[in-house]
């Protein structure tokens, strides 16, 4: 039987490879017409079956919360303004490919602390 799961999703304004906005990217390795990522997140919220999204935001960062989902599942999407497909926080492998690094914030802490927030029942 299925069962609710939390996800957090990191996307940036500025991926070429997959844009925010879907369709193709222009920096894309495979080159196929991808739905916009919010898209995703809204699907598993509406699965889970969360309550409407908050959201706030701080610098270049925006986080939309669906809280209150099933079994204390949650679905959370982070929009980083600017920043391009490589992991942020992390050093890019191939660059410029895929852009360049976003140091502003550590995607690795942010998603070790949404897991331990929201453990799976």
């Amino acid at each position: 039987m299925p069962r609710p799961v939390s996800v957090i999703q990191i996307h940036g304004t500025a991926d070429l490879n997959i844009p925010i906005t879907g369709g193709v990217g222009q920096e894309s390795t495979v080159g196929i017409d991808v739905p916009p990522p919010h898209d995703a997140a809204t699907a598993l919220a509406a699965a889970d079956g969360c309550a409407a999204p908050m959201t706030s935001a701080a610098g270049d960062i925006t986080t939309e919360s669906s809280s209150a989902c099933a079994d204390g599942s949650a679905v959370e999407f982070v929009t980083i303004e600017g920043a391009h497909h490589p992991w942020p926080g992390g050093t890019p492998v191939v660059t410029p490919s895929v852009g360049p690094g976003y140091a502003g914030y550590d995607a690795t802490a942010a998603v070790v602390a949404f897991l331990l927030a929201h453990p799976r029942p």
